[in-house]
């Protein structure tokens, strides 16, 4: 995650289409079948648990490119919460989960899920403080609302399909709260 959301950020500033980056998607789509087929790329593709994250994350990318590629602080934010949050929730949740749930046939950890929160709240309120004209109070609104909306989508998602719902989940909430002020935030 980390390192192909790294290269990912610089998207809407590389590429004015949509179809180079669908071009590259398919690559990448392309790729991975092919590494999974011959039992390559095992630290992308051989998880412990059946899942499609790493066909879900080229298509949650290039969707999120489409919708986002003209704000590029919502697609930093958005992307971030796939890429930052996830990656620390998986690590801290592989490494010190011991409060462990299922959803479907996935286990997951209250451990991971808490990182995930949090570090989507952080991603979030300093983004829109540092790139955004959003008073400070309406930031911490916004943050919070997502960090536990995005970190509950990402809590019940099933095999690797929040790869697709947290980036655009972030994305559309950013849209609805942003313009609003922080009473009708907080009232939310």
């Amino acid at each position: 995650h980390l390192g192909s959301g790294l290269v990912c950020a610089f998207f809407p500033w590389l590429f004015a289409y949509q179809w180079t980056v669908l071009a590259i998607a398919g690559g990448a789509l392309g790729a991975l079948a092919l590494g999974r087929r011959r039992g390559l790329l095992e630290s992308v593709t051989g998880v412990d648990r059946r899942s499609s994250g790493e066909a879900w994350f080229p298509v949650g990318v290039y969707v999120l490119f489409v919708v986002a590629r003209h704000n590029h602080v919502f697609w930093l934010i958005a992307l971030s919460a796939l890429v930052l949050s996830d990656t620390a929730a998986a690590l801290i949740g592989r490494t010190y989960g011991r409060l462990g749930y299922t959803v479907g046939e996935d286990r997951k950890s209250l451990e991971g899920s808490l990182v995930f929160l949090v570090v989507t709240f952080l991603a979030v309120h300093v983004a829109l403080l540092l790139g955004t004209p959003i008073e400070r109070t309406a930031s911490l609104l916004v943050a919070a609302q997502i960090a536990l909306l995005v970190a509950s989508f990402e809590a019940i998602s099933l095999r690797g399909n929040d790869n697709v719902v947290v980036p655009l989940g972030t994305f559309y909430l950013l849209v609805k709260l942003t313009h609003q002020a922080a009473p009708n935030i907080a009232l939310q």
